[in-house]
């Protein structure tokens, strides 16, 4: 089943997933808020991803 996620955009993110050939977009909610990625993905993809070195830091939160 697929979810919505919802992490910092980083660098490594972004190219991670544009690499990886996902649909995603970046949404910013205010001027003082960070900028965002959205994207649907596996709950086995984002644990994936999860495992990368590049990304342990950054907190991939499902939406919906």
């Amino acid at each position: 089943m697929v979810h919505y996620y919802v992490m910092p955009a980083t660098r490594e993110a972004v190219e991670y997933l544009r690499n990886g050939g996902r649909e995603f977009y970046t949404h910013k909610e205010g001027p003082n808020k960070p900028l965002t990625v959205r994207f649907l993905a596996t709950p086995e993809y984002v644990e994936k991803m999860r495992n990368r070195p590049f990304l342990k830091g950054i907190e991939i939160t499902r939406k919906a």
